[in-house]
């Protein structure tokens, strides 16, 4: 059983059944120390007095497993009915035999900003963390009916008195599998490092950065960073158009100049030429008047395809009057307009600019509403929460299928195992690659830094509705 699976309830559709949920574990998940039953207490004390007994090519290559082996008749191993007994299996990797631990039961920890403390009825499930949780319920309640059992300590990252250090100081290694979050990025700073300590494997679902871990085997980032989205946008526009028939737009300011060197260093890689791509800035006024924003770019040689690197919702405006002056500057001329997450998440940009663009957009996470695994989760979770399954209430059930699945196959440090293997979900598709950081590439002998899911689509607005293209 999970941890959690007493709280898979029937609900009266309402969002009292949430409220709930909060009411039951809110005494256990906001402390960072895992509680330990009673009746495992002699347990934990005996595994302090025999860690010797553990061998040690085990306890180099594996020191998150307990592998007990008889000392002597004398003195057999102490075994408790809630320790995990662990199974040797061969898996065939890199074209060789490779040996892994797996576990009858696994115990992870949740790090997440629920800010329980100051919900109401009306707040509840608007939490885009609450939708998350909730959807790994759901998650964990199909790994249970499969027979792999995971045990959840949940932490609000958010509650008073919470500390990344403290609780990383406080956390049982020998009782952590797994941790996932937390959110913040210099929390996050903090548990990577001190996980890498104890080798404990960290994935995060939320960040994107190339700057979070050095040379750590132990993290792993589900969350493409932003050059990956770019990499994406270059190989299919370098596909499908000639040299200069494609132009990426940017505000004249250094990040534009930065956004499009980048561009075109890639564009470069791909087909041997410095030149590949043009270049057009706007400013903020150009963009306020009537017809001066892209009528020289229309007018000359006008491009077939156009890039909108804008990927911050601090810059939603900026793209917002971008895309409106595109669609009334082109005229009747056609052009396809390539964008990133953010032009397709905005609530200022409606179907009628996807359409009049043709819109293309390179995502990680993309939900096709079509899809029947798709409609039965949200029916799911309707009739689980009465609440309607928002993007991060899929993102959660993917991530804890993703872990659950791996755990199963590979063990506590799967990500070792699954490198280039392609992983589908409802919304998520994972292929974990190593990376190195930006900062760090000058090094020599350097592997990497870190695991790195590197899986984008390109989706393209089609018939009233977005579909994958590549």
């Amino acid at each position: 059983m999970t941890s959690v699976q007493n709280l898979l309830l029937p609900l009266n559709g309402n969002r009292v059944y949430l409220i709930l949920i909060f009411l039951m574990w809110l005494g256990l998940g906001c402390s960072p120390k895992t509680t330990i039953p009673p009746s495992n207490k002699v347990v934990q004390q005996a595994t302090k007095n025999i860690k010797d007994t553990v061998p040690e090519e085990i306890v180099q290559k594996y020191p998150d497993t307990l592998v007990w082996k008889n000392v002597s008749d004398q003195y057999p191993p102490i075994i408790s009915p809630e320790e995990i007994n662990i199974q040797e299996k061969v898996i065939h990797s890199y074209s060789k035999g490779e040996k892994v631990f797996l576990k009858k039961k696994y115990f992870l920890s949740l790090l997440i900003p629920l800010k329980s403390n100051q919900y109401t009825n009306s707040s509840l499930a608007s939490n885009r963390f609450v939708q998350f949780y909730a959807g790994a319920l759901l998650a964990l309640e199909d790994l249970e009916r499969n027979n792999l059992h995971l045990e959840i300590n949940i932490t609000d990252t958010e509650y008073p008195g919470f500390s990344a250090q403290k609780f990383m100081d406080s956390i049982d290694y020998t009782k952590t599998d797994l941790i996932i979050g937390p959110f913040e990025r210099e929390d996050l700073k903090i548990v990577t490092g001190e996980a890498l300590k104890k080798q404990i494997t960290v994935i995060s679902p939320w960040q994107t950065s190339t700057k979070i871990a050095k040379e750590n085997d132990f993290y792993v980032q589900l969350k493409p960073n932003l050059k990956e989205h770019f990499i994406k946008i270059t190989e299919n526009v370098c596909s499908l158009y000639n040299r200069g028939e494609v132009t990426v737009i940017t505000h004249n300011n250094q990040e534009g100049k930065a956004w499009f060197n980048y561009f075109s260093e890639t564009a470069q890689k791909i087909t041997g030429n410095k030149s590949y791509l043009n270049h057009f800035t706007v400013s903020e006024d150009s963009l306020q008047s009537p017809n001066t924003a892209f009528v020289r770019m229309f007018s000359n040689n006008p491009p077939k395809a156009v890039i909108l690197p804008y990927y911050s919702y601090n810059d939603e405006e900026k793209l917002y009057s971008v895309v409106r002056r595109l669609s009334a500057d082109k005229g009747k001329k056609e052009v396809v307009v390539y964008g990133m997450p953010l032009l397709h998440d905005s609530e200022r940009i409606d179907y009628e600019y996807y359409s009049t663009l043709n819109v293309r957009i390179a995502i990680s996470d993309f939900m096709d509403e079509s899809k029947y695994e798709v409609k039965n989760f949200k029916k799911r979770y309707y009739d689980m929460f009465g609440e309607i399954a928002g993007h991060d209430a899929v993102k959660g059930y993917d991530v804890f299928m993703f872990i659950g699945k791996n755990l199963e196959e590979y063990g506590s440090k799967f990500q070792e195992h699954i490198i280039s293997q392609r992983q589908n979900y409802l919304m998520s598709d994972f292929e974990i690659h190593k990376s190195v950081s930006d900062e760090e590439k000058s090094r020599v002998n350097i592997d990497f830094d870190f695991f790195e899911n590197k899986q984008i689509q390109i989706i393209e607005f089609r018939d009233s509705g977005f579909k994958v293209i590549d």
